[in-house]
């Protein structure tokens, strides 16, 4: 999302405030039937994880049906790139706010933001052993946060 998209968007937030509230994200994934923070789920695979939504692009709001459908339209990009998937959940910790999202390997960052992009979201999380990291899809910004620190 760009200044002026989140402007026209009428959210109150600023763009230069949009790294810091994503990387501030709860991020979960869903493992054998089990839902695992971020860490957990990198340390039980052995190696880090992208995030990818295609929940609630750029500044729209289509509804819980809407958004569902171009999750599964996203799930089915995945898998025909050969990725290995898991249901992700997106929290915002400050309120109620969650969003589907997928947790892939088997994809390069590159093409995980090239995914970001055609489903027009701001941005993709990497998840490593350590932190976990908001790459806007524009190519102009990245935030970082051990998982300690919110």
């Amino acid at each position: 999302m760009t200044p002026d998209q989140l402007d026209r968007a009428g959210s109150g937030v600023k763009f230069e405030d949009l790294p810091s509230l994503y990387a501030a994200t709860e991020v979960t994934v869903q493992m054998d039937d089990q839902w695992l923070s971020a860490p957990e789920a990198v340390a039980c695979l052995g190696k880090s994880l992208f995030v990818i939504t295609a929940w609630n692009p750029a500044h729209e709001r289509p509804g819980d049906a809407a958004n569902r459908e171009a999750n599964r339209s996203l799930h089915r990009d995945l898998e025909a790139n050969g990725c290995v998937t898991f249901a992700a959940l997106g929290s915002d910790p400050h309120s109620p706010h969650a969003e589907e999202s997928w947790a892939t390997t088997g994809i390069a960052e590159e093409e995980a933001i090239a995914l970001g992009v055609k489903y027009r979201q701001v941005a993709i999380f990497r998840l490593d052993a350590e932190r976990q990291t908001v790459i806007g899809c524009d190519g102009s910004w990245m935030k970082s946060r051990d998982y300690a620190v919110r």
